[in-house]
This record gives structure tokens, sequence and C-alpha cells, in this order.
């Protein structure tokens, strides 16, 4: 770092503030008022700093002497600084993070404004050694330092007013409360993802019932209920169609046996009957038992009124009978076969 002589191209008054400069506080007006006029009478003792900064004049310290300067329409002196980025920002808290009249608040917040990142600096690198020498010594600034980041990442306009020095924000008080609106908004976020989760199922199963959600003409947990009660009676109202058609598939079996049933009867009778008109036929008949009856026809000559007033058979349903006995021989012998096979 070299010091230079001043150089009157430049215009003070217009140049942008150091980015690390500009985290501190400026003094109270009164204070500022009253510097103005001691420059007034005195002049500017100890000239502002400037230094060029990525090709671009900046002002790195002196912002109270040159606005104070602009109060009393005097053109403050500057010094020139040659020095990088890292260096000129030790020197920034080396020039107000311990001379100036700062609560140990004001200077916990100012350092975690500088590296907001306990492991990395401002620009995302590793602890460069000029913030190794200003990093917080004792624990007492360094749970400072902790206290501070966490205000600043969860409430960087709060942090402000801690920097700033209201005596309504001290750091631990500050820190407290931003823990709170975080556990509190931290609870929201997840209360409301945990609602938006709901209404969605909601939505794939009633989208009536979270349309009536969407346009506030039902509370979730009213339209919630609401969908239990429909589902209950959806199951409901599949167990009873389940037990119907349990009931009627069971009746159907009911009925199917009652058919077998009847039909084995039937079977079984008809079995019966046919066996005896067989056994009848095989054994019980007298022309069976005495063919040389029907080998003289005449023999019965004339015999056909004796029979009929006995037996009550007209001659003709008499033909027909024989005559169907006749051309069922063979099936009856089919039969007779086939009820020998197992």
């Amino acid at each position: 770092m070299t010091a230079q002589s001043l150089t009157p191209e430049i215009d003070v008054f217009n140049l942008p503030v150091f980015r690390d400069a500009d985290i501190f506080p400026m003094i109270p007006a009164d204070e500022l008022a009253e510097l103005a006029e001691d420059i007034q009478e005195n002049g500017l003792n100890e000239p502002v700093i400037v230094a060029k900064v990525a090709d671009e004049w900046m002002l790195i310290d002196g912002r109270n002497r040159r606005e104070a300067c602009r109060i009393a329409g005097i053109t403050p002196a500057y010094r020139i600084l040659e020095a990088d980025a890292e260096k000129l920002k030790s020197l920034v808290w080396s020039w107000n993070g311990t001379r100036r009249h700062l609560t140990s608040s004001q200077k916990a917040m100012a350092y975690a404004m500088m590296y907001p990142e306990p492991e990395k600096g401002g620009r995302g690198n590793k602890l460069s050694r000029n913030q190794d020498s200003l990093a917080p010594s004792n624990k007492t600034e360094k749970n400072n330092a902790v206290l501070a980041r966490y205000i600043l990442k969860h409430a960087p306009e709060t942090a402000k007013l801690v920097r700033d020095g209201h005596p309504n924000y001290p750091l631990s008080k500050t820190y407290d409360a931003v823990k709170d609106e975080v556990a509190r908004r931290e609870k929201e976020a997840e209360e409301e993802r945990l609602r938006l989760e709901k209404l969605a199922a909601l939505r794939s199963r009633y989208p009536d019932l979270a349309e009536l959600v969407d346009e506030d003409r039902l509370k979730l947990h009213v339209a919630l209920a609401e969908a239990d009660a429909r589902d209950h009676e959806k199951a409901e109202e599949e167990r009873r169609e389940k037990e119907a058609e349990e009931e009627r598939l069971a009746e159907e079996e009911r009925e199917r046996l009652e058919q077998e049933r009847l039909e084995q009867e039937r079977y079984e009778a008809n079995r019966a009957a046919f066996h005896s008109s067989l056994s009848q036929l095989i054994s019980g008949s007298v022309i069976i038992q005495n063919p040389a009856d029907c080998e003289n026809p005449e023999k019965w000559k004339g015999t056909w009124t004796t029979f009929h007033n006995r037996y009550q058979i007209p001659i003709h349903e008499a033909r027909e009978r024989l005559k169907t006995l006749q051309a069922r021989i063979p099936f009856i012998l089919e039969t007779l076969e086939a009820m020998r096979d197992e």
C-alpha cells in the first residue's frame, strides 16, 4: 500500500462509497452539524480516503467528513490508497470497527455484514489473512457474531436497525425475536405445505369439494370431513353391494343344487320305472314265456271282443303300441348292453 499526492481531478462528492464502508452507520444529524461547523471554522484536519476498486474510484473512508464538508460548503481534501479489495476491507474494519464508538451489538452486526459466512469470506473464498486477524477473538464476540449472522440471514432489514444502534433492537433480544419469528414462519410454512398436500389429495378424490375450498365457500377441514363421510358411505354401499352379490350367488347355488336334486330324483324314478318295465318285458311276458302261442294266429281268432272287454284297449291303440315296441327293440337291446358298462 502506498500514499500518493492529492489529485484534484477526482470529484469526491460524487464518488460511490466502498460497499464495506457503507455498512457502518452515519453519525447522528446533530453530531454531523457540529462536525460541519468545526470544519468551517478550523478546516478539514484529516482528508477522506479514496481508492480505485475494479477500475472505479470509490470513497473508502470519510463519509461523515465528506457530508460535513458538503454542509460547510468546502471541498474535502482526499488521500489515495493503492490496495486490493480484501486489504481495503480490513482497513475499513480497523478504522470503523475499533476506533468508532459502536456498541458490541453494532460491531457484531457490522462484522457479520462484512463477513456473512463464518467459514468463508464475503466473496465465497476461504478466510483471508486479513479476515482471520479481524475475526472475533473471545467467546462473547464469537457468540455475538453467530447471533448477528442469524439475524442478518433471516431478517436483513431488522439487522440494519441493530447495526444502527436502535435502542429497541439490542443484539440478544433481537436474536430471540427473530428466532421466534423464524420458528413461526416455518410452522406456518409447514402448515401451509400440509394444507396444500391435503387439498391436492382432496382434489384427486372430490374435485367439487376442492373447488369450494378454492372459492373460500368451504373450510378445508369441513371439506375433508365431508370427503371422509362420502368415503364411508361409498364403503358402506360397496359392502352392501358385495353382500347382495354374495347372497345372489348363494341363492343361485342353492337353486342349482335343488335343481340337481330334483333331476336326480327324476332320474332315479325314471330309472326305476324303466328297470321295472324292462324286467316285465323280459321276464313277465306270457308271450315270451310261451312262444308257441304266437306261432299260430288262427288259434286266437275271434277272441278280440273278450280281450277288449277285459283290458279296454282299442284295436288301433294296440296296433300302435306293438309297432312302437317293435321299433324300439333295437334301442332296448342297445340299452341293455349299455347298462352292463361301468
